[in-house]
């Protein structure tokens, strides 16, 4: 006896069209994205050690590494479960360019939130590659990029809601809005923090 697929579910494949890469690259980017967000929380508990004592520096370091390397392999699952995808068309240059793709969900921001998704992953590249290299970098210049965190989960979520194909869940929305405002909350620590160390 084989397994029925739920009748929402059934409707939204279509039965006969292969949409595999759909939901794959829905369910990746909202993986990535929640991955971010909590990755700069542990990087801004490790940078202002607002729990000292009670902290672990060296764990949270890991942990911050950790998350980052896992939310870059989701977004890269991401870009790739949508060019293999066959109900929207993304070529390499609409990844990689700016601007390039003609997907508009929203024509009064038109080509903005995918341009927006492009500049992401270049941000989320550079973070990445730097982290690997920071011990042949000087602090200032690795902190230059690291501090780019903070806009690429802006970016991030702005993309996402303003693409993502799930935007009228009341589920999607939810977890946007909680991702959104833990992201605020995050940099409103770290600027505050900074502040008052150096005054």
């Amino acid at each position: 006896m084989g397994i029925r697929p739920h009748p929402g579910l059934a409707m939204e494949l279509q039965i006969d069209t292969p949409a595999i890469w759909w939901f794959v690259s829905r369910a990746s980017g909202i993986v990535a994205w929640s991955l971010l967000v909590v990755a700069v929380i542990v990087g801004v508990l490790l940078a202002t050690r607002v729990l000292k004592p009670n902290d672990n520096p060296g764990w949270l370091f890991h942990f911050h590494s950790w998350l980052s390397g896992l939310a870059f392999v989701f977004a890269v699952t991401h870009i790739t479960a949508l060019m293999l995808d066959t109900f929207v068309t993304f070529t390499f240059l609409d990844i990689a360019v700016p601007f390039h793709s003609d997907y508009v969900k929203n024509p009064s921001l038109g080509r903005i939130p995918i341009a927006f998704g492009v500049m992401s992953l270049y941000i989320l590249f550079a973070v990445q590659l730097t982290s690997l290299f920071r011990q042949r970098m000087t602090t200032k210049s690795w902190k230059a990029v690291h501090y780019s965190s903070y806009l690429l989960v802006l970016l991030v979520s702005a993309h996402a809601g303003w693409t993502g194909t799930d935007v009228t869940s009341w589920i999607y929305r939810t977890t946007g809005i909680i991702l959104i405002l833990l992201t605020i909350v995050a940099i409103i620590i770290r600027l505050t923090v900074t502040r008052t160390k150096k005054s």
